[in-house]
């Protein structure tokens, strides 16, 4: 029995346990394409290394202005690089 097993039987819950996700983060751009974020974090200290679940999601939003017109949209590659510059961050992180 690995001790990973052997800790999660001993009554002590199970470390890989997450909480809830949290809601959206509001979108990055008020009009146009922009990120938006939730997370999630691990109940146990040893979850984080232990354990390969994810805990951040982000995805594309749409701002909520209606005039778009005196507003910089992000385009498609700009996303993009958001979008890679936010997981290079978690797998640095872990």
């Amino acid at each position: 029995m690995s001790c990973l097993s052997r800790y999660n039987n001993s009554g002590n819950g199970n470390i890989c346990a997450v909480t809830d996700w949290s809601q959206w983060t509001p979108c990055s751009e008020k009009c146009g394409k922009g990120m938006t974020t939730r997370s999630r974090r691990y109940k146990h200290h040893l979850g984080v290394k232990m354990c390969n679940l994810e805990t951040e999601q982000t995805k594309v939003c749409i701002g909520e202005s209606e005039d778009c017109s005196h507003e910089q949209q992000l385009s498609d590659f700009q996303v993009t690089i958001q979008c890679i510059k936010n997981l290079a961050h978690k797998f640095l992180r872990n």
